[in-house]
């Protein structure tokens, strides 16, 4: 069996935001200033660098640059362009996938002259850097990318990262992950021995984690 899903990551317009229909799963990011969800359990108020799930009849107030990181089945339309902005959307095929996969999204920290061993990940996903500047080379593709730009890896390539900016560089990471991996394990899978024993040379900090069904 396959399933086709999507991984989508938007910016969201300026001012209010009147939650969607759908079957999406959404997580709300401030990549900077505040934003404030008016849910129906009270108001959540956000600060840079944290984030929440995104209910499909929460509004939200955005004052500064929230991201808005979504996983749905690639039938499932985008949001509306006049709600958000797309900045990367990616579908891909699950081949014999399970009833239920991990979304999850967090956040990866590169020292100046970082670079990991070349390697791959247990599934897909989108990283859309937050600050500094990195290379990354993703099969036989090299993408470079400095603050905002995002870029798609598909897991079974394998990818090999360098902070190429004078200090620190970090991004997040939203990815779709089979279900073992739940609580923060790692999805690093080293591309061979003499890889392994190189250094990781990255910080990962756990965001949000849920259940999805694959339908």
């Amino acid at each position: 069996m396959t399933q086709h899903r999507r991984l989508t990551v938007y910016d969201l317009k300026a001012g209010r935001w009147a939650g969607v229909t759908g079957a999406a799963e959404r997580y709300l990011f401030v990549a900077e200033g505040e934003g404030r969800i008016e849910a129906p359990d009270g108001p959540v108020t956000l600060s840079a660098g944290a984030g929440s799930m995104l209910a499909a009849d929460a509004v939200v107030t955005a004052d500064g640059s929230l991201w808005i990181c979504e996983t749905a089945d690639a039938r499932e339309p985008l949001l509306d362009p006049a709600l958000a902005d797309v900045v990367l959307s990616k579908s891909f095929a699950l081949s014999a996938a399970a009833p239920e996969a991990l979304f999850r999204v967090d956040r990866i920290d590169l020292s100046a002259g970082a670079r990991t061993p070349r390697h791959f990940h247990r599934g897909p996903g989108i990283r859309r850097l937050l600050y500094g500047r990195v290379c990354v080379e993703i099969g036989a593709d090299v993408v470079g990318c400095g603050p905002g730009g995002a870029w798609f890896e598909p897991g079974d390539d394998p990818v090999v990262g360098a902070n190429v900016f004078d200090g620190a560089s970090a991004f997040l990471r939203v990815s779709l992950l089979p279900l073992d991996l739940i609580g923060g394990k790692s999805s690093f899978l080293p591309a061979s021995d003499a890889e392994a024993a190189k250094p990781r040379a990255v910080g990962q900090g756990l965001l949000h984690e849920s259940v999805v069904a694959l339908d």
